[in-house]
């Protein structure tokens, strides 16, 4: 959301987010798979820390942002599904997308797209361009599916 004076969240902010993030996004992925960890404790944490960082969302990017973040995780469902299986090829030894059952990965997958849908809104506000940002952001898409896709 804009502030009084009309300026987007300071790039502080993102930073903060962008760590804050990925150290409970990454604690919820690795709860979200790890055998030992009961399915509702993972439920938990990670519903918890969604709820929150999308309370945050609404106050710092509005409804209508918010509400294109999922439209667009929804036309990049096979995006998500690059991303989890390789974060879970990278810290799981014998990881396969389809050993686990399709809630396990609800999660991870939000987790996934608010942490793309943060990035986006970063370069954003750096480029303080919405035309710019969208291409810089769909060229990082772009390599992101030809490293996928090429591993």
């Amino acid at each position: 959301m804009l502030g009084k004076d009309g300026k987007r969240p300071h790039k502080f902010v993102y930073l903060f987010f962008l760590v804050h993030m990925f150290a409970f996004g990454g604690s919820g992925f690795a709860l979200a798979y790890i055998d030992d960890v009961p399915f509702m404790m993972a439920a938990m944490h990670s519903g918890i820390a969604i709820f929150v960082y999308i309370v945050f969302y609404l106050v710092l990017f509005g409804v209508g942002r918010v509400f294109w973040m999922f439209v667009f995780a929804i036309v990049g469902f096979a995006q998500t599904y690059f991303v989890i299986n390789f974060i879970g090829e990278i810290f799981f030894n014998n990881w396969d997308f389809d050993n686990y059952p399709f809630y396990r990965h609800i999660a991870p997958a939000v987790f996934v797209v608010m942490y793309l849908f943060l990035v986006r809104e970063f370069i954003y506000d750096i480029v303080k361009s919405d035309g710019r940002a969208n291409f810089l952001f769909l060229c990082l898409n772009a390599v992101l599916y030809g490293y996928f896709y090429m591993v």
